[in-house]
């Protein structure tokens, strides 16, 4: 376009510029709800206003970077896709009915290319941001996706420590061995409720200040005031950044983390951890962490619930052996009874039979039961009968001989029945003295002692 129609296409314009604005504005408000974002209407007097001096700056000097950065403002500015191509339609109109033939062609092709630029730039700007937005999808996905395998992990990770043991103790020094090494807390500890002195207990912690604290048996009440009774009373986690806390650390530790213990509705206690970077956790991260807390809760109740009942069974089997014990004394006693029986024959007369092998634990047996009956029946002739012994070594021989010398110092005497053959060859090849003792065959022959010295006899009837 030569030098004196440009002048007069922008003598026109100038001229027009009311009406051109007024047909700007009506454009754009028809469009006013197709936009990307919400434009007021005051602001639309603005948009033409801008559009028809952009426009003029065009036919100045035909610069196309600036049609095209008029096209990245309006889409920075909101307006959309429609209102675009509204503006170019009411540009070519009112170009097309307002001006005269010889300055129609011209123009036509400098509005043309006014807002083929702009167009361009508009477009420019939606990939840009389009881009932008798929950049802040693709990013959030690989944040969503590494947060879910990385609370994946710890609860893969945690359900291992859980499944590992039964033992409470060795749960919990696995449980804050895993978390501290896995999240790179610098101090993990667990409290648990004490039922019966209602406060929270240390049971399990890291490092040197942890050992610590557990010989000293630390414990806190279940209060307001501390963090963790805070928690434990809500039943909700808390964060706190550079607080004054319930231990006390040799590092800066700005970042307190505590979670509650939760089973279904009751709270077992709390975990609390201590972070050296205060922005080192977000609320995803926080969110993993109530889910090894939960699991970590679950595997706590299975573990007291299994001590219960091995300390259950423990004293069912060791009652059991008690019962099992008073029964085979029983027995014993029983037996041992029987095997030494005392049968009170006349006044001044008892028999003892003995039946079976003797020991020393025997021997002790008989030798009381022996001194018992003598007592009781104030009996002043024993009758030994060994008919029912086997054997008669050296130890058997020394067992009756002390039994024979207390029933002597009761005042009894003693007399030893039922010395088979087998028997007397067995005293005399061993060498056996029993030339003190008064020995008989049987005990028919025993008894007929018996009542002799008593001054007794046994008479016939005519």
């Amino acid at each position: 376009m030569d030098e004196t129609k440009l002048k007069q296409l922008q003598t026109e314009i100038i001229t027009n510029k009311t009406k051109l604005e007024t047909i700007y504005q009506q454009s754009l408000r028809e469009t006013l709800f197709t936009n990307r974002s919400q434009i007021r209407p005051t602001q639309v007097k603005r948009v033409a206003t801008e559009e028809i001096e952009s426009l003029l700056d065009f036919l100045q000097d035909g610069q196309q970077d600036k049609a095209t950065k008029r096209g990245e403002d309006l889409y920075q500015f909101g307006l959309g896709n429609e209102s675009i191509l509204h503006l170019g339609q009411a540009t070519r109109q009112f170009f097309l009915t307002g001006l005269s033939q010889d300055l129609r062609e011209p123009t036509m092709k400098v509005v043309e290319n006014y807002h083929r630029y702009m167009m361009l730039g508009f477009l420019k700007a939606d990939k840009k941001i389009i881009l932008e937005e798929q950049e802040r999808i693709r990013s959030a996905m690989e944040r969503t996706l590494s947060y879910r395998n990385k609370q994946m992990e710890l609860a893969a990770g945690m359900g291992q420590v859980c499944q590992a043991t039964l033992d409470l103790d060795n749960l919990l020094e696995m449980a804050i061995e895993f978390i501290q090494m896995s999240l790179n807390f610098y101090f993990v500890g667990i409290f648990l409720i004490d039922e019966q002195t209602n406060s929270l207990v240390l049971r399990a912690a890291t490092g040197e200040v942890g050992q610590k604290l557990l010989s000293e048996g630390f414990k806190l009440e279940i209060k307001d005031e501390s963090t963790i009774g805070w928690c434990m009373l809500r039943g909700k986690h808390r964060i706190l950044r550079n607080a004054v806390t319930e231990i006390d650390l040799p590092v800066e530790t700005p970042l307190q983390i505590v979670l509650p213990l939760m089973l279904q509705q009751n709270t077992l206690g709390a975990i609390t951890l201590y972070h050296q970077q205060d922005q080192a956790f977000s609320e995803e991260d926080l969110s993993a962490l109530s889910i090894v807390a939960d699991q970590l809760a679950n595997a706590i109740e299975n573990a007291s619930l299994y001590a219960v009942s091995q300390s259950r069974l423990q004293q069912s089997e060791t009652e059991q052996e008690r019962l099992q014990q008073e029964v085979i004394e029983t027995q014993q006693k029983l037996i041992q009874e029987l095997s030494t029986p005392i049968i009170p024959l006349l006044d001044g007369i008892i028999i003892m039979p003995l039946v079976g092998a003797v020991d020393s634990g025997r021997a002790q047996d008989f030798t009381r039961t022996l001194l018992k009956g003598i007592r009781e029946y104030r009996a002043k002739v024993v009758i030994l009968d060994i008919t029912g012994i086997p054997v008669v070594d050296t130890g058997v021989a020394a067992y009756l001989d002390k039994a024979i010398q207390a029933a002597r110092l009761k005042g009894a005497r003693t007399i030893v029945t039922g010395i088979s053959d087998a028997v007397a060859e067995s005293v005399v090849d061993l060498g056996i003295d029993w030339s003190g003792i008064r020995t008989l065959r049987n005990l028919q022959a025993g008894l007929i002692a018996a009542l002799d010295d008593i001054g007794m006899t046994i008479c016939l009837r005519p």
